[in-house]
């Protein structure tokens, strides 16, 4: 993958993370595993970007969030190659456990 290609991956990957970032609920209830927007945004700024996934995973497990925001986590572990972050976030979409 030539860099160009990699800087346009990152960039469809934090599209998909910022979006699903913004379906969060005013306020954002962090969990008990953790996840703040903070940390979130600090992982987004540093470009890492699995770990701001882990963030907002975390978000989505302690709040009321719309499928669409689990979708789009979906696709970005999907962009990512991230085959069981993908499965795990698609399992909440259409009545999928959430926990």
């Amino acid at each position: 993958m030539s860099r160009e290609e990699l800087h346009a991956l990152w960039a469809q990957v934090r599209e998909q993370l910022n979006a699903a970032a913004r379906s969060l609920p005013t306020p954002v209830r962090s969990g008990e595993d953790g996840g703040t927007i903070e940390a979130f945004h600090g992982w987004l700024d540093h470009n890492e970007l699995e770990l701001a996934l882990d963030e907002l995973e975390m978000l989505g497990n302690a709040n009321e969030v719309p499928d669409d925001f689990w979708s789009r986590l979906a696709t970005a572990a999907q962009l990512m190659e991230l085959e069981a972050h993908e499965a795990r976030c698609r399992s909440h979409i259409q009545g999928g456990a959430r926990t």
